[in-house]
């Protein structure tokens, strides 16, 4: 009778076979108690229909994760009232500062090297026409983009 009870086992290196995991993540999941399995000496033995039960259990389990993450939640209607009010928010368009500053190093640098200057600052007072249109000009630039926004968004 013995015999026929271990013809029913198998090994967790043939149990790879039936599904996609590796024999020692079988082996951890029968040391967690996960999948029923027996040890004999220092082997873990399962049956087939353990392996189908607890592979049934992880599609199950996996399923019901898939359909959460699926689930829409609508928002509370208190919310809806509260945010009906607010302006739709526009972002800005702002340019960031390091961009800005890395031109003007070198604008300076290179007026520096052309003009042969000593000093930045003359370098600046020879360039400062230009910065001053070019300041003008995105200045302008800005002006004409907020008029074209709708009167909310301003």
């Amino acid at each position: 009778m013995a015999a026929e009870n271990s013809n029913n086992y198998i090994s967790l290196q043939k149990a790879t076979k039936f599904c996609e995991y590796t024999q020692e993540y079988l082996s951890l999941r029968a040391r967690q108690g996960k999948l029923k399995s027996v040890k004999f000496g220092r082997n873990w033995v399962t049956k087939r229909e353990w392996l189908e039960e607890y592979l049934k259990k992880v599609e199950d389990y996996n399923n019901q994760i898939a359909i959460k993450k699926l689930k829409r939640v609508e928002p509370p209607k208190e919310l809806e009232k509260v945010l009906e009010p607010l302006p739709r928010l526009v972002p800005k368009f702002r340019l960031a500062p390091t961009p800005i500053l890395l031109l003007v190093v070198g604008v300076l640098l290179i007026g520096g090297i052309v003009f042969g200057q000593e000093s930045f600052k003359n370098v600046f007072q020879d360039l400062d026409p230009y910065v001053t249109k070019i300041s003008e000009a995105v200045d302008e630039s800005f002006a004409l983009i907020s008029t074209l926004l709708p009167s909310e968004a301003r």
